[in-house]
């Protein structure tokens, strides 16, 4: 039983973390937000990873580029426009 248990969790979690990624996601891609961040560390802990953020991503047509902001946290931001380098 104590394997059951521990699946049917890590099922709930993967699920969860898709739900939340793809919300995020979804947001961009209505145009609800023109270009959305969240930290890389919250995307690993809520997110189900950055793995799973890259394939919904492009299943939706959402570009993102990986950013370190003055706090030197990693941020990735997610547009349905490429991101250009200005400099």
């Amino acid at each position: 039983m104590k394997t059951v248990r521990s699946r049917a969790a890590k099922v709930s979690t993967t699920n969860d973390a898709e739900a939340w990624a793809t919300a995020w996601l979804d947001a961009v891609v209505s145009g609800a937000s023109t270009m959305s961040q969240r930290q890389l560390a919250v995307i690993k802990l809520r997110g189900g990873g950055l793995a799973l953020v890259k394939k919904l991503a492009r299943a939706r047509g959402v570009h993102l580029v990986l950013l370190t902001d003055d706090k030197g946290s990693q941020l990735v931001a997610a547009s349905m426009h490429p991101f250009k380098t200005l400099c």
